[in-house]
């Protein structure tokens, strides 16, 4: 597992924008696997195990298939909606939330827009390529960074980080749900490994109205328990 060394400019940008978390989604029975596996596997470990795998995104046109999606402060919205509109039978989906500092790990990139874009050309490295999240216009599309924009979050909604994988289990902060349906039974997938991290119930987290409110108010959605 490769060590998360201290990285002076991202700890400062974290501070000062007060960065609280990264979000990665998935299926309930992924997350049974993660759990199993006791971290979050990139696409090409996964795909080298098992060839019937069920992806978020049967495509990664952005070709970081050694690389975990992951957003700031808020998931990923816009493609969870996609996702579950497209799926033939109900789909529910959980959120990991991630130690931020996960973003110092050797290799990590940024998308200002959603990594796919443009077939993953826009995806940058180091300082730079962080701050292109927070521009005023990231891209053709008219979303624009106003005054009262929540300084924590990028200025697109999909806006990517791309972690080189494994992400350990002991990085997740919290699981959050959208439903209280299943809280009981993800405790319990938890409880083998990393009993203590809390699983929170928090419905606007998977809106995309709710969340693009918010962080146009300048705020995040609020996680009770995280």
């Amino acid at each position: 597992m490769v060590e998360v060394e201290p990285n002076g400019w991202l700890d400062r940008e974290m501070r000062e924008r007060g960065i609280a978390r990264l979000c990665h989604f998935t299926s309930i029975r992924a997350l049974e696997r993660i759990v199993e596996d006791q971290a979050i596997h990139d696409r090409k470990t996964l795909e080298a195990r098992d060839a019937r795998y069920v992806f978020n995104d049967p495509y990664r046109r952005d070709g970081r298939r050694s690389h975990i999606c992951l957003t700031i402060e808020h998931p990923n919205v816009i493609m969870m909606k996609r996702l579950r509109d497209d799926a033939p039978l109900p789909r529910e989906f959980v959120v990991l939330c991630v130690q931020p500092a996960e973003m110092a790990r050797p290799g990590v990139l940024f998308s200002r827009l959603n990594a796919a874009s443009d077939s993953g050309t826009l995806l940058a490295a180091g300082e730079s390529g962080f701050k292109q999240l927070y521009v005023h216009q990231p891209g053709p599309r008219l979303v624009l960074r106003g005054d009262t924009h929540v300084p924590s979050c990028p200025t697109d909604i999909q806006a990517e980080v791309l972690i080189p994988g494994p992400i350990p289990l002991s990085s997740i902060l919290g699981v959050v749900m959208s439903s209280n349906e299943n809280v009981d039974y993800i405790r319990q997938v938890l409880s083998s490994h990393i009993p203590a991290t809390p699983v929170i119930c928090q419905p606007d987290f998977f809106s995309y109205e709710k969340v693009t409110s918010a962080i146009w108010r300048g705020t995040v959605i609020d996680l009770p328990g995280l």
